[in-house]
């Protein structure tokens, strides 16, 4: 059974869950990286996995980020 997604609370969960790991970025910088990380999986046909699949996305991405 699929829930119905709700793409605003991903982002605020996601964009929390980032903030905790990457406190030194901007909760804007945050949010930013975790909309684009999301909109890259919205048309994935399993809608389930979101949440941990956009926060896992995100935090790579990050991670990456302060290393350049």
């Amino acid at each position: 059974m699929t829930t119905e997604l709700d793409a605003d609370q991903v982002i605020r969960d996601a964009t929390a869950a980032v903030r905790k790991k990457f406190s030194d970025r901007s909760e804007a910088d945050v949010e930013l990286v975790v909309r684009e990380e999301l909109g890259k999986l919205l048309d994935c046909p399993v809608q389930d996995y979101l949440l941990v699949l956009t926060e896992r996305a995100a935090k790579k991405r990050s991670k990456k980020d302060s290393r350049s």
